[in-house]
C-alpha cells in the first residue's frame, strides 16, 4: 500500500506544476505593459487608453478630458501617440470630490422603473 504522505506530497507538486503552466501561459501571452502591472511596476508615461483603464473611464472620456485641457498630455521624439504623466493622472484622480453619500436613490414602488404603481402593472387609473 502506498505511503499517504507521499501520495498527498504528489498531488501537492502536480497542483503547483499546473498553477507554475498556468502562470506561464500567462505571461507568454501579456504584453510588457501587462508584464509589469502583474510586477507592481507601473507605466509612467501611460498611453491615452492605459490612463483611462488606469482612472476607471471610458477612453472617450479621456480624451474629453484631454479637449478641455483637464489633463495634460506629452509628445515623446519617436514614439507614437500622446502619452500621459502618471503624476497628473494620479493628481486628478486625487483632486476628484469625494461622494458624500454612498446610498444610491429609491425606486417608486411597483415595478415600472418610476412610473406610479397604478400603471406599473399595465393597470389604468
Amino acid at each position: 500500500m502506498p505511503n499517504p504522505d507521499k501520495l498527498a506530497a504528489i498531488a501537492a507538486l502536480r497542483d503547483a506544476l499546473r498553477c507554475a503552466q498556468s502562470a506561464l501561459e500567462l505571461i507568454d501571452g501579456a504584453d510588457d505593459d501587462k508584464l509589469r502591472e502583474l510586477a507592481g511596476s507601473p507605466v509612467l508615461l501611460p498611453t491615452i487608453r492605459q490612463g483611462a483603464d488606469i482612472a476607471g473611464i471610458s477612453r472617450s472620456a479621456m480624451y474629453r478630458l484631454i479637449d478641455a485641457g483637464q489633463m495634460p498630455t506629452v509628445e515623446i521624439a519617436g514614439v507614437s501617440g500622446k502619452r500621459i504623466k502618471r503624476s497628473d493622472l494620479e493628481r486628478f484622480i486625487d483632486q476628484l470630490p469625494v461622494s458624500r453619500s454612498s446610498r444610491t436613490k429609491k425606486r417608486p414602488s411597483g415595478s415600472g422603473r418610476g412610473r406610479p404603481p397604478d400603471q406599473a402593472a399595465g393597470g389604468r387609473a
